[in-house]
């Protein structure tokens, strides 16, 4: 019995990781200073859940949008467009990942979307 616990505590600290190397938390640290959230630009990922499209806004800086499944497979790649309407009606119903990806492809953002 107590070795068992001992084995479930080894493998808590095993998943923990990097949080307990403090690396997790100089992570932590750094997305909680005002100067860096302020930089951040915001998005915002509408109708959620979706049907039939969704749209972003505030995509100044973004120029592609991709969707992901939760398996990491690739669903479907745009440029962004004008009217900042994305159809998603091919798609099965479920839940989803929109990457953001500006100009140089760095990750601007990843939302989570519930198509219906």
């Amino acid at each position: 019995m107590f070795f068992r616990f001992v084995i479930q505590i080894f493998v808590i600290i095993l998943l923990a990781g990097s949080s307990l190397t403090g690396q997790g938390m100089s992570r932590y640290s750094e997305q909680k200073n005002p100067e860096t959230i302020l930089s951040q630009p915001t998005f915002s990922l509408y109708p959620n859940p979706a049907t039939a499209y969704f749209s972003i806004q505030g995509n100044d800086k973004v120029a592609s949008v991709e969707v992901y499944n939760l398996a990491g497979k690739l669903m479907i790649r745009w440029e962004t467009n004008e009217s900042n309407h994305y159809q998603i009606g091919e798609l099965k119903n479920g839940l989803y990942l929109v990457r953001l990806l500006d100009k140089n492809k760095k990750v601007l953002k990843v939302n989570r979307m519930n198509k219906e």
